[in-house]
């Protein structure tokens, strides 16, 4: 985790990405991710940051995504803990976006995981 003085002031933009540790429980995990995500949004506010871009998951949208197209109006789904986390980062990190007009970007990229 970066400190807030660690940043640097007036930076344009900040991406955050993270992944799963495979030795956390997934309570550990999504407080992790999300406080995590929260702190890291907040510093990047506090450090005069424009953009705050969190990688995410199309996952948000469950494991099996409908065969119409899916936009920002397409409602979240959870089919698993792990989707939950990355729902509630998201969220956060937009929550923090409006509180400190912090412009946010949520960009969910598609897995390449088949799914039967």
């Amino acid at each position: 985790m970066v400190s807030p003085s660690g940043l640097a002031r007036n930076n344009g933009v900040l991406q955050h990405c993270s992944r799963p540790h495979p030795n956390l429980s997934f309570d550990e995990h999504r407080d992790i991710e999300v406080r995590m995500a929260r702190d890291l949004a907040v510093a990047a506010s506090d450090a005069g940051v424009r953009r705050f871009v969190q990688l995410s998951t199309l996952q948000v949208h469950g494991s099996r995504t409908p065969a119409t197209p899916i936009d920002e109006k397409t409602p979240l789904r959870a089919d698993t803990h792990f989707q939950q986390a990355y729902i509630e980062r998201e969220q956060v990190v937009c929550e923090v976006g409006d509180k400190f007009n912090l412009e946010t970007v949520i960009f969910r990229p598609a897995s390449s995981k088949v799914f039967s």
